[in-house]
């Protein structure tokens, strides 16, 4: 459904363009679900983005491959985007209260989207709109059309928001941080509505999250990101169970567990969270070699010599580290 190679973005910045994504290569196919996990800042928004080409102002994409339903995405006029986005890629974006417009109600906005797409006239979108804010499990779906956003709580605005994106029947779904800011009930029950749709429909979806819990829910691929570059990806059970690379393992450690002895507040018995120390790179001025050395603990003078290629180790599973297979002998030893 979705094939990217080689992506590059880059960005304006004060000291020159700052590569936010580079070298990107990732697939969706279709009734799969994948996952982007990584830090705030390590591209996954922009990489989700590209794909739609809405890259902020003096952003600049260029890829070996960006392939939707085998079509060259980076070939297609403003037009023909215009006319892909809503219709056969949906988006649920990171904030619903600031991606609906407040002046026009819940069902304007859902029905406006299937008469561009879909050219059918307003009672047909109303009939689709309320249909879907049903599917979504919307309470009193016909009633909430005639609602303004700020009139929704959070849960029921992401909920608005997926039926948006799913008014066309699109192909694939891009949902970027969906559960960001809802309570750990509304959280659960979108992440359960999200993977009866795929199951539903076949739909493909890419879901862009910090989040290792989304992941373990609904994943069956992850791509772990740092800095702009995958440093690994495999099958979720894979990736989670046996992360290879420094990053992924740093980033899985920082996670509080139950009877883990961490707490968020010093006591007895209290053991303070792991952190990954350091910073994460000037993406303008970025040295040769392993982007994540300057914080590895594991680190050699060889990572540093020249760009670290993405390796696998088995099937599907591969990792962007000189040192993966090494340490991971050295711990079943």
């Amino acid at each position: 459904m979705l094939a990217i190679e080689g992506l590059h973005i880059d960005l304006p910045s004060a000291g020159g363009r700052s590569r936010v994504v580079r070298g990107v290569d990732l697939t969706v196919e279709a009734g799969e679900t994948v996952a982007i996990v990584g830090e705030s800042g390590s591209g996954k928004s922009l990489t989700a983005l590209s794909i739609m080409n809405l890259l902020p102002r003096g952003a600049k994409r260029r890829a070996e491959r960006l392939s939707f339903a085998n079509r060259d995405l980076s070939s297609l006029s403003a037009r023909q985007m215009e006319d892909l986005r809503g219709r056969e890629i949906g988006m649920i974006f990171q904030d619903p209260a600031a991606s609906f417009n407040p002046t026009l109600t819940i069902g304007r906005q859902l029905e406006e989207v299937h008469i561009r797409h879909c050219r059918k006239g307003r009672q047909i979108a109303r009939d689709r709109a309320v249909e879907l804010m049903e599917m979504v499990g919307m309470p009193a779906a016909s009633t909430r059309l005639s609602q303004y956003p700020s009139e929704l709580s959070g849960g029921l605005r992401q909920r608005a928001m997926i039926a948006m994106a799913l008014m066309c029947e699109p192909s694939m779904l891009i949902a970027d941080e969906p559960t960001t800011a809802l309570d750990v009930t509304v959280q659960a029950q979108v992440l359960k509505l999200l993977d009866e749709l795929r199951k539903r429909t076949g739909i493909a979806i890419m879901v862009i999250t910090h989040d290792l819990g989304v992941v373990a829910s609904v994943a069956d691929r992850v791509a772990v990101m740092y800095a702009g570059e995958i440093v690994e990806t495999g099958r979720t059970r894979d990736v989670l169970a046996t992360p290879q690379h420094p990053y992924t393992k740093g980033l899985f450690a920082c996670v509080p567990r139950i009877g883990s002895g961490t707490a968020p507040r010093p006591g007895p018995g209290a053991q303070r969270l792991p952190t990954i120390s350091g910073r994460i790179p000037d993406r303008v001025k970025l040295a040769a070699g392993c982007i994540f050395a300057d914080r590895c603990d594991h680190v050699v003078d060889p990572c540093r010599a020249e760009d670290i290629p993405l390796v696998a180790r088995s099937s599907g599973h591969a990792d962007r580290c000189l040192r993966a297979a090494e340490m991971q002998v050295a711990h079943h030893g």
